[in-house]
């Protein structure tokens, strides 16, 4: 049981480490899609501004350098000319093209030549005056559009395969199922030192008919420990838990029930261990034992420190012929106490 634990235990924590990865994962990305997304819009919000000098964009273009020095002459031109000191007339309109805002922007200027509006105070006769009127457009750079959208279809791409793609149906039901077989565990009155416990006791218990062979095969044929019944069975096993374990009490009281008492033939204190010695005979076989285990069951749920009863049934003639049918039997009970059943040798 300590071994099935184990594995369960490794694996479940192998699940729900692998799980919280794949949700810390996912959070990632959708964190990272929303950062992305408002810094790209943060890069084009002037894009869904007025096309006027109040747009920032349009601003930063007017005062950029680049700009300037492309539309000084043309602007020169147009004032010499509008005060006399040229003869060439402007050639006709400009257009100019300013990257602004990392490039993710460009600002379209368009300088329209157009006359000027005539004084109607003074009516002279000097030439047309022209000015330039100039219309703002602001496009996004279809680079940069072309690599957010990537990215951004990456990251969803990342989660669909995450969310959806990484396991099938039936092998997260396979994991739910080890995460709650974990939990439940977790959740019984029995720990992991107590399966150990327990198992160690049934690896012992099971071996009580190789024991008694050995002890009573010896030098000279020399007396042994002959068991004729229950009582020896007792005497000996309680020379192998002294080994094994330090507060053994034998023949341990249970609460009075129905105006009698019963005693438990060895109880583990410290473990919550109890221990029930049977010896199969003529008289008492399959039918005959599993009344009295279930009748000690009842007596036994009561006991305050007896948490797991292990009913031992030395059995070396194999009268007993259905261990297994025993075991369900006990099962099925419904106390409060874990039954246990061991019989040696084993049929």
């Amino acid at each position: 049981m300590s071994s099935q634990f184990s594995q369960i235990k490794s694996y479940a924590k192998t699940i729900l480490t692998t799980r919280k990865l794949i949700f810390f994962t996912k959070f990632s990305i959708v964190f990272s899609m929303v950062l992305t997304g408002l810094s790209y819009y943060t890069l084009i919000s002037d894009y869904f501004q007025p096309n006027d000098p109040t747009n920032p964009s349009i601003i930063n273009a007017l005062v950029d350098k680049d700009y300037k020095s492309i539309t000084t002459s043309t602007i020169d031109a147009l004032e010499k000319y509008n005060s006399g000191e040229s003869k060439t007339k402007p050639s006709g309109d400009y257009y100019a093209f300013v990257p602004t805002r990392y490039n993710a922007l460009t600002v379209h200027i368009h300088g329209e030549l157009k006359p000027a509006l005539a004084n109607t105070l003074t009516k002279t006769s000097s030439p047309t005056r022209y000015r330039y009127n100039l219309t703002y457009r602001i496009s996004i750079s279809p680079l940069d559009l072309t690599l957010f959208l990537l990215l951004e279809s990456l990251f969803i791409f990342a989660f669909i395969y995450l969310h959806f793609n990484l396991k099938s149906k039936y092998e997260h039901d396979f994991d739910d199922k080890i995460i709650s077989s974990y939990y439940n565990m977790l959740a019984s009155p029995l720990n992991e030192s107590k399966h150990n416990d327990i198992d160690h006791l049934k690896s012992l218990l099971k071996k009580f008919n190789s024991f008694q062979l050995e002890i009573n095969n010896r030098h000279n044929n020399r007396r042994g420990l002959p068991i004729d019944d229950e009582y020896d069975v007792q005497d000996l096993l309680r020379a192998i838990l002294a080994l094994h374990f330090d507060d053994v009490n034998p023949e341990s009281a249970a609460p009075y029930q129905l105006g009698s008492n019963s005693r438990i033939d060895f109880l583990i204190r410290d473990k919550g261990i109890g221990i029930e010695v049977k010896k199969a005979s003529k008289s008492i076989r399959d039918s005959k034992l599993a009344e009295q285990l279930i009748t000690d069951i009842h007596r036994y749920s009561s006991h305050p420190l007896c948490k797991d009863i292990i009913f031992f049934v030395y059995d070396p003639e194999h009268i007993i012929r259905n261990p297994v049918g025993l075991q369900n039997d006990l099962n099925k009970i419904k106390c409060e106490i874990t039954p246990h059943l061991i019989i040696s040798p084993p049929v």
